[in-house]
């Protein structure tokens, strides 16, 4: 799935058309449990005139993907094309309780809701919803010449942002002024791969590093495809002081640090495992990763964080949302708020206070939302974007919490490059990778806390705020 998923409804234009019978029977696709049949089914009844069976193929696609927001817009329009006004408002108005925008306004499927005043209503909330919102400040620009910026950690004390170039083996640092400052080189005794994730352990005086051998890098070695190693360094003096790896090839691709105790998670980006080195050994000068949980029935992780005490996991599957993993109590969960709020698409992800931080950048807008989670560290009590549909939001993708201040890389490359070949797919020039920093708390409004005995009610997600009312 594309990091504009958004885009995936111009499929709609250009399948190819094959001819669907004129009465289908619901049986030949509701127990299909692959969401590429079930929507390449959907797309070959729009293109035959077959809206009936349109509308029966996604619905059983958004019971394998609820969070696939443009397979509920293309079910609006199966809707709407068969005159059923009232199912079609409702799936338009879910849209945009969820905080999405979709340009519907000129779209001839929507002709016969056109002029309506719930069609007005949801349009209304969408160019709402789309309008830029928040309140950040660029603090450093790094330069042009590191073409892949998958990871970036900031460092408040030294007020530098750490960096590294998935092309490049090593890792940078630049400051407010953008001069860049060689934080750590790769050396044949200790080789530094592509670069997928930063992660300070202030409390510990610790950069964790995620080394990969990937496509990007100039000249991989062969020696160590599919290998990944954790690397630890020296804070101040950028001395290598640790070095992990894991037993098996895996390509692991985001790291989080316990705040309680040190101990490091990563998620590996083909599978849905979470993987860990644990406190007791942190003071090793090598080992091995091992496995912390396999959870069956999804697809790869993306992003993973733990709460502030440490007992919680939070990680997300790019299509199917948000989970978490209670470590004492070994049990899983989902993570949601109904209809309230979409978690698919979060491609960054940390803890703050009492509430999840997630960059979200799988439909339209791309945005930083603060998701508050009642006290059970389970349930969600209130979605509000911290920062919206900003200009410099062209493909944001690396995110860091600090202080109550998110860092963001706005304008990732990723989309430029082919992950197959590790290939530019564009003769244009690459831009600067602008990191803006912007308030956790820019206009946030929680609801009130509930009363004893009350169980948290999810609330709305909410784009309001002094510079959006």
């Amino acid at each position: 799935m594309t990091k504009n998923i958004y885009l995936l409804i111009c499929a709609i234009g250009c399948a190819p058309l094959i001819a669907a019978q004129n009465e289908p029977a619901p049986s030949s696709y509701t127990e299909e449990v692959s969401i590429q049949a079930v929507e390449e089914t959907a797309v070959n009844a729009y293109q035959a005139g077959n809206y009936q069976d349109m509308e029966l193929a996604l619905q059983r696609a958004l019971e394998l993907r609820p969070f696939l927001a443009h397979l509920r817009l293309l079910l609006a329009k199966a809707h709407a094309l068969q005159d059923e006004k009232t199912e079609a408002f409702t799936a338009l108005i879910t849209l945009h309780k969820q905080g999405l925008y979709f340009d519907i306004a000129e779209d001839k499927d929507f002709e016969n809701l056109r002029g309506l005043g719930v069609f007005d209503y949801v349009l209304q909330n969408m160019e709402v919803i789309n309008q830029p919102y928040g309140n950040p400040e660029t603090i450093a620009e790094i330069p042009e010449n590191y073409e892949l910026v998958e990871a970036m950690a900031y460092d408040t004390a030294a007020e530098r942002t750490f960096f590294a170039d998935a092309r490049i083996g090593g890792i940078y640092t630049v400051d407010s002024q953008g001069n860049v400052a060689t934080f750590a080189e790769s050396t044949k005794l200790e080789p530094i791969f592509s670069i997928f994730d930063l992660e300070i352990d202030r409390e510990r005086n610790v950069l964790w590093a995620l080394s990969t051998v990937s496509s990007y890098l100039d000249d991989p070695d062969p020696r160590f495809a599919g290998r990944t190693f954790i690397l630890r360094y020296d804070l101040e003096s950028g001395e290598r002081t640790g070095t992990f790896r894991t037993r098996e090839r895996t390509r692991l691709i985001d790291l989080a640090v316990s705040p309680e105790n040190g101990t490091i998670f990563a998620v590996n980006g083909a599978t849905p495992t979470v993987w860990m080195l644990p406190a007791d050994r942190l003071s090793e000068e090598s080992g091995s990763m091992e496995v912390l949980l396999n959870i069956k029935d999804l697809g790869a992780f993306r992003t993973i964080t733990v709460n502030q005490s440490g007992d919680t996991l939070y990680f997300s599957e790019y299509e199917r949302g948000l989970f978490g993993h209670k470590l004492r109590d070994n049990r899983s969960f989902t993570v949601n708020m109904g209809d309230q709020l979409n978690t698919s698409g979060i491609d960054s992800m940390n803890w703050h206070d009492d509430s999840l931080i997630l960059l979200q950048n799988g439909y339209q807008p791309h945005r930083v939302l603060r998701l508050m989670l009642a006290d059970d560290g389970v349930r969600a009590r209130h979605a509000q974007a911290m920062l919206s549909n900003l200009e410099e939001f062209q493909s944001p993708t690396t995110m860091d919490v600090v202080d109550g201040q998110a860092y963001v890389i706005a304008n990732s490359h990723r989309n430029l490059f082919d992950p197959a070949t590790g290939d530019k797919v564009t003769e244009a020039e690459l831009d600067a990778h602008v990191v803006l920093r912007g308030s956790v708390n820019f206009g946030w409004m929680p609801p009130p806390v509930n009363l004893p005995g009350a169980g948290a009610v999810p609330s709305k997600v909410d784009h309001s705020g002094p510079d959006n009312p």
